[in-house]
């Protein structure tokens, strides 16, 4: 009987298999690292019931998208950006080695170019301006997520950062006439324009303390108490910047019969947050005062222009970021002479729906 003979393997033999029982088996992390896996799911919010109005394109639009890794020590050891070319939501980014240990990450979508900042200190000094959240699909505003995550060695964590818009939304949804029929034009009022006073301008990425700056401060230019014409509130560039008019304002000629009815198609205004509890009313309201951001609408009524604020602040609770506002408005009689000086019931019936500025339920609740 013959002996079997030795089988024999040529030199690269062995690596082929190597490589084949390799390729059989998930990819370990080697001793002292782990693995990241950070979801981004999109703009939203769960703290409040969500608004049911299909938002504009340019308030979900994200054209870029930069993602920013820090250690535990506050330090940037990873950063990423890509365009809308690049990035849909939801979008996954993965880490397959990554030191043990403790890190916060951030996705900013349409912000300030963030290549620059190297620590976690700088980053949530970064300011960010009303300006920033722009009214084409080009732009798109500025949303922001943040989470802490721990990586511990072979293992693979992850991280889900769902982004918040830094802006709250107010809409004015319809404008009804309850004139008297013994005023004049038998009660038909015109509706001349509808506008944002004492939005907010600035904020910094971190979120944390009160926004700052003042846009349309009481209804009227800087550091002009009062003025003979009323229409200047709602036409001046002095008053707001040509880069925040388009947030704050919307002129209009809308004639409206007695009775009658008036949905908007694009009343959306923008302010970031205004955190004013104790509000403050008046020609000589300033900076220092604080205010109350006010929904204005202005019309003439009886022959004469009316200004009827609603004002946005409930229970202590003024504008809050992400956040929907929906008003409606049923005018009853003649307004105030001043558009931060808000009016009786009996003039002016308002409703205010605020939700989040999300898709799905809303509720009401009256001013």
């Amino acid at each position: 009987m013959k002996k079997a003979r030795a089988q024999r393997w040529l030199p690269g033999a062995w690596l082929l298999l190597a490589l084949a029982a390799a390729a059989c088996t998930q990819w370990q992390p080697m001793a002292g690292e782990g693995a990241l896996t950070i979801v981004i799911p999109g703009s939203g919010s769960t703290t409040k019931a969500a608004s049911d109005i299909t938002p504009f394109s340019y308030e979900v639009a994200v054209n870029r998208l930069q993602l920013l890794l820090f250690r535990d020590d506050g330090t940037r050891c990873d950063y990423l950006s890509l365009d809308a070319s690049s990035v849909s939501l939801p979008y996954t980014k993965q880490y397959p080695s990554l030191g043990a240990g403790t890190y916060r990450i951030y996705a900013v979508a349409n912000g300030p170019d963030l290549r620059a900042v190297t620590t976690e200190r700088a980053l949530s000094g970064t300011a960010v301006s009303l300006a920033d959240c722009g009214l084409t699909d080009a732009t798109g505003f500025v949303m922001m997520g943040s989470s802490g995550v721990q990586v511990r060695s072979g293992e693979t964590s992850q991280a889900n950062l769902p982004m918040s818009r830094f802006a709250a939304r107010v809409r004015v949804t319809s404008i009804r006439n309850r004139l008297p029929a013994g005023y004049a034009a038998g009660g038909a009022m015109v509706i001349k324009g509808i506008f944002l006073i004492n939005a907010r301008e600035t904020w910094t990425l971190d979120g944390a303390g009160t926004p700052s700056g003042w846009l349309n401060l009481g209804g009227r230019e800087a550091g002009k108490a009062s003025s003979t014409l009323r229409q200047d509130y709602i036409s001046t560039v002095e008053q707001v910047p040509a880069a925040y008019r388009s947030h704050l304002f919307r002129t209009l000629s809308v004639s409206l019969a007695r009775n009658q009815e008036y949905n908007p198609p694009d009343a959306c205004f923008y302010s970031f947050p205004n955190d004013v509890t104790v509000d403050h009313t008046g020609p000589d309201a300033t900076p220092e005062s604080g205010a109350a951001t006010r929904l204005v609408v202005l019309a003439t009524v009886n022959g004469a222009d009316w200004w009827y604020p609603v004002t946005l602040l409930k229970d202590g609770i003024g504008l809050e970021r992400n956040t929907t506002c929906d008003i409606t408005l049923t005018i009853c009689a003649s307004g105030s002479a001043d558009p931060n000086e808000p009016v009786a019931e009996a003039r002016l019936v308002a409703t205010l729906s605020r939700t989040a500025w999300d898709t799905g339920s809303s509720y009401s609740e009256p001013l």
